[in-house]
């Protein structure tokens, strides 16, 4: 599949600097070309962010409840911990299909 198949031109990771990937783009992620590999990585990239940040907010959460002793904290921290764990799947299951595409 080339430039011409996907009308997507070259990946554009490391396109500003003197080592840029040189394969054709396979998909458009937020705009950018990407061919599969550098896909991949960024779908790992952005599932790593996504948990990084949950655990963040789970823990600053935990810090509220406990100096809290509040119900309403505990409940909100039970629904992003949830929420967080939706969202890991989710990154999960999207990387391993962007996976199976090369």
């Amino acid at each position: 599949m080339g430039e011409a198949a996907t009308g997507l031109g070259s990946c554009q990771v490391r396109s500003e600097t003197e080592r840029p990937c040189l394969r054709p783009a396979a998909v458009e992620i937020g705009g950018i070309p990407f061919c599969k590999r550098c896909a991949r990585d960024q779908e790992a990239y952005f599932a790593i962010g996504e948990l990084t940040q949950a655990l963040t907010s789970d823990r600053a959460c935990q810090v509220q409840s406990f100096h809290r002793g509040d119900q309403l904290f505990e409940t909100l921290h039970r629904m992003r911990r949830d929420k967080a764990d939706r969202i890991v799947a989710d990154k999960t299951e999207r990387a391993a299909s962007v996976g199976s595409l090369g």
